[in-house]
């Protein structure tokens, strides 16, 4: 049998990480599959289960182990506002969902994209006639990492912030979650408002990041048809707020970015000043 070099070594750590099987591996090299298992199990890497072992679409499925960025703070609050996840059940291997509306589709699209996924969006056909987009992945890797940062199964009456985003990805972490689950709208008025909802833990939170990089109020968290909500008014005031959110952004839905366009528009045009608390 062939003695293995330390370059070869270290490639196949690296093929079996990419989702090379042992038996692969060892043909590549010319050595049995056994050997291959013998030496990355040396090497503390575990065997992957026989569900991952057969899966057949590529994906990052460490995207959420690996160093924290704009990125990877986006897409958690987004999952946390958007997505879901179901844990190993009953020989069901563990798997994460993000369903959106047909129009955001491409937003899926972009998560395909940084995580490296071949999964298919498929088109839902909903009761009430509407066309939805979800995708779905089978991982149990993404949904242990992401219960890390608090998103766990059944959470959408419970969102728990994560202390674990560091303060200057905060932004992106709740721009992921504003594109979820907030909204922006232009009264008749032509003066616009948004509002975020959630449970009442995670809008304090939203809320002390606000205010301590605003002027913005703390304006009271309501309560209403089982939901939590906080929102404020004015295009001023709208447009400060969702500066902390979108100013030099690169990741965001882009039906929202393009609302927050056009209040820094308006805000431009207006003949009124910035609001002034002092």
């Amino acid at each position: 049998m062939n003695k293995l070099t330390v370059p070869q070594i270290e490639e196949s750590v690296a093929l079996y990480k990419n989702g090379m099987s042992f038996k692969a591996i060892g043909d590549l090299f010319g050595v049995s599959d056994n050997a291959i298992r013998g030496l990355l199990n040396r090497r503390g890497l575990v065997s992957r289960t026989l569900s991952q072992s057969h899966r057949a679409l590529a994906c990052n499925h460490n995207y959420f182990n690996e160093p924290l960025d704009e990125n990877r703070a986006y897409w958690i609050g987004f999952i946390l506002a958007d997505g879901s996840v179901n844990e190993k059940c009953y020989g069901r291997t563990a798997q994460l969902s993000i369903a959106l509306a047909d129009k955001d589709r491409t937003h899926l699209e972009k998560f395909k994209n940084a995580i490296a996924s071949e999964h298919k969006i498929i088109t839902v056909n909903h009761k009430t006639g509407h066309l939805g987009a979800r995708l779905s992945i089978s991982s149990s890797e993404l949904v242990d990492s992401l219960s890390k940062f608090n998103i766990f199964p059944n959470k959408s009456a419970s969102q728990l912030y994560s202390d674990l985003i560091p303060a200057h990805l905060l932004p992106h972490y709740f721009r992921g979650y504003f594109d979820g689950n907030g909204s922006i709208s232009r009264h008749a008025t032509s003066k616009w408002a948004i509002s975020n909802v959630s449970s009442e833990s995670f809008l304090k939170s939203f809320l002390t990041w606000v205010c301590d990089n605003t002027h913005a109020s703390l304006p009271p968290i309501g309560f209403s048809y089982g939901i939590w909500r906080v929102g404020w008014a004015g295009t001023h005031r709208c447009k400060e707020i969702l500066d902390l959110l979108y100013r030099s952004a690169s990741i965001y839905l882009d039906r929202k970015k393009a609302l927050y366009d056009d209040i820094c528009h308006d805000a431009e045009s207006s003949n009124r000043t910035m609001y002034n608390l002092h």
